[in-house]
């Protein structure tokens, strides 16, 4: 099982063979994959199983369920706080989730990607750690923990800036913003450019937040030469060796950082109503969508709108009154139509909503 990113989002929401199956389960907490879990997980295989069967034959829904099945067989105990499973012909994935989700078992012409967003663009982030000698260490977080990345899920170039380790011919020819000074201040910086290369490669511009840690007085040093768009102000200007202290810190800076997000959102939906280049309708929401013409998708978190949007004309075919797990969600497909456009979603705390609607745009202007 793995975390997902924004690449795997792409292709999710992308065109799907249906029937598209999404089983959402938090796990327990006590005990994660323990009788409990695999009680309520076999209840929503059961659910889903049912679904199919109303309008798909029996050998059919075997050939789903089955290698759904044997791949958490292989992959038992999970060790995330819930699961994603999803499942169609031609995809067979299973994300963790570091949050908890409803548990929902739903069967669709397209997958119930909302949670993967919230996933992908709220929760994770990475620390850089900077130790002596231009050597640095990368975490990887979430709200509940922060882990060292594993070397095997980073490429040789980033291990090797991570070392200290930079052949000339491997820095990118990029003007310093520093003014020369000592050797050794010069191999701090070719050093650090590299490790800013490689970082910028491995992150993929994901949109995924980076705190600077460790030591102070190389924070401006790999600041000067920085490209992520995406590394916080505010950084950690000390050592700090306890993991669960460093989370601490860490997290709340982002945490600070994804409410200034929101606010932000926020704040460019209201003056974009002023002069008319907004709206809170779920219909003009979705013609624009399908158009292309929704710049930034605001949607409350925890909202679900059941029903569909034809993603050439943007008609909604609301279902009012179904559960979310007995099929599709139309806000779901309409962060699905945002992204794939080219604009961007993001998820809002119900008290920094700028409207009742469960979902406001900004168009383009």
């Amino acid at each position: 099982m793995k975390r997902v990113t924004i690449r795997d989002l792409h292709w999710l929401i992308g065109p799907q063979e249906p029937p598209c199956l999404s089983v959402y389960l938090t796990l327990d907490a006590g005990w994660p994959g323990g009788p409990e879990d695999c009680r309520r997980l076999n209840a929503l295989l059961e659910e889903a199983a049912r679904r199919l069967a109303a309008s798909h034959p029996r050998d059919e829904v075997n050939a789903l369920l089955k290698p759904m099945v044997r791949g958490l067989e292989r992959g038992w105990p999970p060790r995330a706080r819930a699961l994603a499973l999803l499942r169609s012909h031609e995809v067979n994935l299973a994300f963790e989730l570091p949050f908890e989700v409803p548990a929902l078992a739903i069967v669709a012409d397209a997958f119930h990607t909302k949670p993967l967003l919230r996933d992908a663009d709220r929760s994770r982030f990475f620390v850089l750690r900077l130790l002596g000698g231009g050597t640095a260490e990368l975490l990887e977080g979430t709200p509940e923990a922060l882990a060292e990345v594993e070397p095997s899920r980073t490429p040789r170039a980033l291990r090797a800036a991570l070392a200290g380790e930079v052949r000339e011919d491997e820095v990118a020819v990029r003007p310093l913003r520093l003014v020369a000074g000592r050797e050794e201040e010069a191999r701090l910086r070719r050093r650090f450019r590299a490790l800013d290369d490689a970082l910028c490669a491995f992150l993929d511009d994901r949109g995924t937040p980076l705190v600077l840690a460790g030591v102070a007085e190389h924070h401006a040093p790999f600041r000067a030469v920085s490209a992520y768009p995406h590394l916080l102000d505010d950084g950690i200007e000390e050592e700090v060796a306890d993991l669960e202290a460093l989370h601490a810190r860490a997290w709340g800076l982002v945490r600070a950082h994804h409410e200034e997000v929101e606010q932000l959102a926020a704040s460019q939906f209201v003056s974009a109503s002023l002069r008319g280049e907004a709206s809170d309708r779920l219909d003009e929401i979705a013609a624009a969508a399908a158009d292309g013409r929704v710049g930034l998708l605001l949607h409350r978190e925890g909202a679900h709108v059941p029903g569909r949007v034809d993603p050439r004309s943007g008609a909604c075919a609301l279902a009012p009154g179904r559960e979310p797990r007995a099929g599709a969600d139309v806000i779901d497909a309409l962060c699905d139509l945002t992204l794939l456009r080219g604009g961007d979603v993001v998820e809002v705390h119900p008290s920094r909503m700028p409207s009742d609607s469960p979902i406001a745009a900004v168009f383009w202007s």
